[in-house]
């Protein structure tokens, strides 16, 4: 059985109904879902969780990209398939980008909330995310298995590498030294890979870090609050994201990497500063640690 047929079987049970289930399930894992839950994990929940899955979700994007430009390897044929929601993929199909997301962000929320109800929850809901991209008719079998397989690797590196006692020692760093710091290292991922893609996410990270660091030296913005507090942090702070995302982006038209770079972290920054520092000092929606 080739590739196309297991798409066709799984086709076969096709109706209406799925193909608006498959495709609320794939949005599950798209790049706009990931960076409205990360920020309102960091308003809402914790900080340090929502940076440290922010930034593993743009190593991985970065990881996948480069894979992608390697194999370069086609996604299926919309005469051999039909193919459904076509914008939700585009490019090289080797390795499925939504499985790889998937694995990498709902595994790390699942080993640091570490409860077996929300691991198998998380196990069940990744693997229906790869398989809405069958269903949809936008990759192979083979790019999602892929997708699985690279996501866990970059996820089971990423724990390691994170529980290192040597990372503790940025505490001890003065503010301006650990803003140059994480300003400038990301930097050096364009020396593995160049691409519009590798940019933006270049600018999330140099966005996200600084924004961290002055977060938590000037704000310190506590996360718990009030139910109706937290959905008002969450209007206003992916108010703010949404408005810088199309704003720059119409400014920018026609936008070039380094501006691609620019919009991005400023929407990192202010997702990470910027609201933190008008939900505390400017409107008294949260409490200063």
């Amino acid at each position: 059985m080739t590739q196309v047929d297991i798409i066709r079987a799984v086709q076969s049970i096709a109706n209406p109904v799925l193909d608006v289930v498959f495709g609320a399930i794939t949005m599950l894992g798209a790049e706009g879902f990931f960076i409205a839950i990360v920020a309102v994990l960091f308003w809402t929940v914790s900080k340090r969780l929502a940076v440290r899955i922010g930034v593993l979700l743009i190593l991985s994007s970065f990881a996948n990209s480069g894979l992608k430009d390697l194999f370069r390897m086609p996604r299926p044929s919309p005469e051999d398939v039909r193919v459904i929601m076509p914008e939700t993929g585009g490019g090289y199909g080797f390795p499925s980008g939504h499985a790889q997301a998937s694995t990498v962000f709902w595994g790390y929320l699942a080993h640091a909330i570490r409860k077996r109800w929300f691991t198998i929850a998380a196990i069940v809901l990744v693997f229906l995310i790869g398989l809405s991209r069958i269903y949809l008719g936008v990759h192979f079998p083979g790019d999602v298995v892929g997708g699985f397989c690279f996501g866990g690797i970059i996820l089971a590196a990423y724990i390691w590498v994170t529980g290192r006692p040597e990372l503790r020692a940025a505490a001890s760093i003065s503010t301006g030294r650990l803003v140059f710091i994480v300003a400038a290292a990301p930097f050096a991922l364009l020396l593995l890979y160049r691409s519009a893609e590798a940019f933006k996410m270049v600018g999330f990270l140099v966005g996200v870090g600084v924004g961290y660091v002055l977060e938590d030296r000037f704000v310190r913005s506590e996360e718990r609050a009030p139910f109706a507090t937290q959905v008002l942090k969450i209007v206003i702070g992916l108010g703010g994201v949404f408005a810088l995302r199309v704003g720059l982006k119409a400014l920018f038209a026609p936008e070039a990497a380094m501006l691609a770079l620019v919009r991005y972290a400023a929407m990192a920054a202010w997702a990470s500063f910027g609201a933190p520092f008008v939900f505390v000092r400017m409107l008294g929606l949260a409490r200063r640690q």
